[in-house]
C-alpha cells in the first residue's frame, strides 16, 4: 500500500512560516459531523446544532481509532458547523460556552493525540448557513484564529450572499485571502471551497484552494449519487483542472453506514451500489469524508472503505482524476453539442449543423432537440425534447420552462437565458470541444456567436470559424455500462465498469482505447480491486461482468 501522507498538526515536520504551501498529494480522508448526530440532524435548524459538542465528536473519533479507520488514513475530523456564538472585542471568533465551553484548542490536542487532525467551518459571507457570524471582512484573522486552535483544515461554504454578483466576483480574491493566511501557518492548512456550481471554482481554485465542490449537497440515494458523478463528469474538460497534485473536484461527502435518520433514512445505498459508490470517488479522486455514526460502521462497508488496493488508488501519487470516456442512457447515448470547423464558403452544410431560432428557442435540424438548461441548475447546457429518447429525465424538468428560452444580442453577439440570465458559452479544447452555460461577459469571445442567414450558429473566435453541431448517435447503439479510467504511477491504469442498469450486464474495453491514459500494452494482468484477487490477463480486450447497480473495479499492469 503506498503510504498515506498526512498533514496536520504534529504529524510532519513544520513548514516554514509564511512559506508557499506544498501541492496536496491526495485528497482528503476523514469525517465530517454536518450529517450525524444522535436523534438529530446537524441542521438545517440553528438550535440542533446544540447536538455538536465535544463530548459527541469524541464518541467518533474514538470510534474512528477503533475502527480501524484513522489508521488507514481517515485522518480529518471537520467540525460542521460550530456556529461561533461572535467575535470578542479584537474581532477573534468566539466559540459557543454550551456546546464548546472549553473552546476548541483542547479538541484539537485531542484529535492529535489520536492521530487525526481538526478541520473547522466557515462562510464567505457575513453569515453561515445557519445565521452565525461568517469569514467575510474576516478572512486572513479567522484563519489565523482556526491555526492557533489547531486546526489544518478550513471548510468554506457560501450559503450567505449566493445572489450577490459582487460577492461572487470576488470569490477569487476572497480565497487568495484564505490561502494567504494559510501559508503563513507552521503547518500545512487545506482550503476547502463549498461554493455554488456556476461559481465554477474549478477554474481558478488551483493555488487557492486545495478542493471545491463540482456539485450541490448529496443525498441518501442512488439516484443522487449517480446524479453527483454526471453533474461532474459533464462539466467541460473537468478532469483536466485536477490533473494531479495540488488540487482535487470534490464530489461531497460519503452516503455510506447510519447516517441521520430524518433526513437521510434508511435504506440508503444497498451493497452494490456502495461498492460503485467508494470506487467512484476513489477513482475520481474526490475528497472521502464520513458522515455517519462510525460505531455501527462494520462488516463489508467498513472491508470497503479499508480496502489497501482501493486506497493504493485514491493515494496514487500522479493523483489523477479519472475521466469518464463512456458513458450509458439507457438504450442510446445522450446527443451532445460541440464544434467543427464550419464547410468552405459556398459548400452546403450538414444538418448537424443547422440550427432553428423560433419564439426563442434554439432548435437542432437533425435532432430536433432544444438547447436547455441542465437539471435547471449548474453550468451544463443539454440538448432536450420530446424525441430525446435515452435523455436524463431532468432535462425534462418542467420547473423551470423558461430555462429552454433564449434571447439573442446582435450587437454583443450574446445569447442569453432567460430563466438564469447567463449566457451560452463554447468552450474549444485542443482535443475535444463542448457548450457550457456561465455568467455572461461581453469581452469574452468564447460566448460571442453570429445566428448566420444560413442557419448555422457559428463560433466568434477570430480564429478558424467553427459550427455548433448536434452530434446525435443512433438510438439502436446500446452501452452496457460506463466506463472511467485513470493513470496511476508505474505505468498502470485503474478502471471501473459502472452499471447504472437494474440488471447484470457484461462489457468489453479495448486495451487500445487506454493510450490516453499512457497505456501502451497489448496485454493486461488484471487486479480485483475489491475482490483482492488476480483475474485472467486481458489480450487485447477488458471484459467484466458488472452487478447491477454495481461497480466492476480493477487495476491494470502490462503483461
Amino acid at each position: 500500500m503506498l503510504p498515506i501522507v498526512l498533514l496536520g498538526v504534529g504529524l510532519l515536520p513544520l513548514v516554514a512560516a509564511a512559506s508557499a504551501s506544498p501541492p496536496l498529494p491526495h485528497a482528503p480522508l476523514g469525517y465530517s459531523t454536518w450529517q450525524w448526530a444522535p436523534g438529530t440532524h446537524w441542521g438545517p435548524k440553528q438550535g440542533q446544532y446544540n447536538a455538536v459538542t465535544e463530548q459527541t465528536c469524541r464518541t467518533q473519533v474514538d470510534a474512528m481509532v477503533e475502527k480501524g479507520l484513522v489508521a488507514k488514513g481517515y485522518t480529518i475530523f471537520v467540525v460542521d458547523e460550530p456556529c461561533f456564538a461572535g467575535r470578542d472585542s479584537a474581532g477573534a471568533l468566539v466559540a459557543n460556552s454550551t456546546t464548546w465551553p472549553n473552546g476548541f484548542a483542547p479538541f484539537a490536542q485531542y484529535l492529535k493525540s489520536k492521530g487525526m487532525e481538526l478541520g473547522i467551518y466557515t462562510d464567505a459571507g457575513e453569515y453561515t448557513c445557519q445565521g452565525c457570524p461568517g469569514s467575510s471582512g474576516h478572512e486572513e484573522q479567522d484563519i489565523a484564529t482556526f491555526v492557533s486552535w489547531g486546526a489544518s483544515y478550513v471548510k468554506v461554504d457560501r450559503c450567505f450572499g449566493v445572489d450577490n454578483e459582487p460577492m461572487r466576483e470576488a470569490l477569487p480574491e476572497t480565497f487568495a485571502k484564505y490561502r494567504k493566511a494559510a501559508d503563513a501557518a507552521p503547518y500545512r492548512v487545506q482550503i476547502s471551497a463549498i461554493l455554488a456550481a456556476t461559481d465554477n471554482c474549478w477554474e481558478w481554485c488551483n493555488g487557492t484552494c486545495d478542493h471545491c465542490r463540482t456539485t450541490g449537497d448529496i443525498t441518501n440515494s442512488f439516484g443522487a449519487m449517480v446524479g453527483h458523478v454526471d453533474q461532474q463528469s459533464s462539466i467541460p474538460f473537468i478532469a483536466d483542472f485536477a490533473d494531479g497534485p495540488g488540487y482535487f473536484n470534490d464530489l461531497d461527502m460519503l452516503i455510506v453506514g447510519n447516517m441521520s435518520a430524518q433526513w437521510y433514512p434508511p435504506p440508503g445505498l444497498n451493497t452494490n451500489e456502495t461498492k460503485a459508490h467508494i470506487a467512484l470517488w476513489a477513482i475520481l479522486k474526490s475528497p472521502m469524508l464520513l458522515s455517519c455514526d462510525v460505531r455501527s460502521l462494520d462488516g463489508e462497508v467498513l472491508d470497503l472503505l479499508t480496502n489497501e488496493e482501493m486506497l493504493d488508488v485514491f493515494t496514487d501519487p500522479l493523483a489523477k482524476q479519472a475521466t469518464r470516456f463512456q458513458t450509458s442512457a439507457g438504450t442510446a447515448k445522450p446527443v451532445t453539442m460541440r464544434f467543427e470547423s464550419c464547410p468552405i464558403k459556398g459548400a452546403a452544410l450538414l444538418d448537424r449543423q443547422i440550427w432553428g431560432f423560433d419564439n426563442g428557442m434554439l432548435i437542432s435540424k437533425e435532432s430536433d432537440r432544444h438547447v436547455t438548461v441542465a437539471s435547471c441548475t449548474g453550468p451544463n447546457a443539454a440538448l432536450c425534447g420530446a424525441s430525446a429518447q435515452g435523455e436524463p429525465n431532468q432535462c425534462l424538468n418542467t420547473s423551470c420552462p423558461t430555462a429552454a428560452s433564449w434571447s439573442y444580442n446582435k450587437s454583443s453577439s450574446l445569447l442569453t437565458n432567460l430563466y438564469n440570465g447567463n449566457c451560452l458559452e463554447g468552450v474549444l479544447g485542443p482535443q475535444r470541444s463542448s457548450v457550457q452555460i456561465t455568467h455572461c461577459d461581453s469581452t469574452n469571445v468564447q460566448q460571442q456567436w453570429t445566428m448566420a442567414a444560413d442557419g448555422s450558429v457559428r463560433a466568434s473566435n477570430g480564429e478558424t470559424e467553427q459550427c455548433l453541431v448536434a452530434e446525435l448517435m443512433a438510438p439502436t447503439e446500446t452501452v452496457a455500462v460506463d466506463i472511467f479510467a485513470s493513470e496511476l504511477a508505474g505505468g498502470d491504469v485503474a478502471v471501473v465498469f459502472f452499471n447504472r442498469g437494474t440488471s447484470s450486464t457484461s462489457a468489453s474495453l479495448k486495451l487500445t482505447d487506454l493510450g490516453e491514459f499512457g497505456w501502451t500494452a497489448a496485454k493486461a494482468k488484471v487486479r480485483d480491486i475489491f475482490g483482492k484477487a488476480d483475474l485472467a490477463d486481458a489480450d487485447g480486450v477488458l471484459n467484466l461482468s458488472t452487478d447491477a447497480h454495481g461497480a466492476s473495479f480493477v487495476r491494470l499492469s502490462p503483461a
